[in-house]
């Protein structure tokens, strides 16, 4: 009876520790995607917008149009700074981009409109891709876009990979 006992407690044991790890190695890919962070409302690629979009309060701007990706219509809110993408999917709207308009906001390793490339290098490290006119990370489900005029950046987005 103590054989069967201990045997019974090693597995569940196992199972524990098994699960246990898969829980950090979920929770570990998912803390290395790039998300925007606005005040204290945190902006991840694929998260549900409504509860996001709540947080944030009124919009300044909406636009919908039909997509051409996903089933319903696409949406773009825009706020002072910058503006965010949805995409819908048995209708829920998820984050599909957010693209950053201004220097009033800036990522959350400091990077805003008129940074230089050097900035983005010191800030990301190397890049997965870099042309004179752009420069590229990706992390999970994200790809997080700077793109740059005259060695300047111009535009910084946070796209959906698919």
């Amino acid at each position: 009876m103590k054989k069967i006992l201990s045997v019974c407690c090693a597995i569940l044991l196992l199972i524990g520790l098994f699960t246990a790890c898969k829980k950090e190695e979920k929770e570990e890919q998912n803390a290395g995607e790039y998300v925007f962070t606005v005040g204290d409302v945190s902006i991840a690629i694929d998260a549900d917008a409504a509860p996001i979009l709540e947080s944030l309060g009124a919009w300044k701007d909406y636009a919908e149009s039909p997509s051409c990706a996903f089933e319903g219509m696409d949406k773009v809110y825009t706020y002072a700074g910058f503006e965010i993408e949805t995409y819908c999917i048995d209708n829920v709207d998820y984050i599909a981009g957010v693209r950053i308009l201004d220097d009033s906001v800036k990522t959350k390793e400091g990077i805003t409109i008129g940074s230089t490339k050097e900035a983005l290098k010191e800030a990301y490290g190397e890049p997965a891709e870099e042309s004179e006119t752009s420069v590229s990370y990706q992390s999970g489900n994200t790809k997080l876009q700077f793109l740059l005029r005259d060695g300047a950046v111009c535009d910084i987005q946070y796209l959906k990979v698919n």
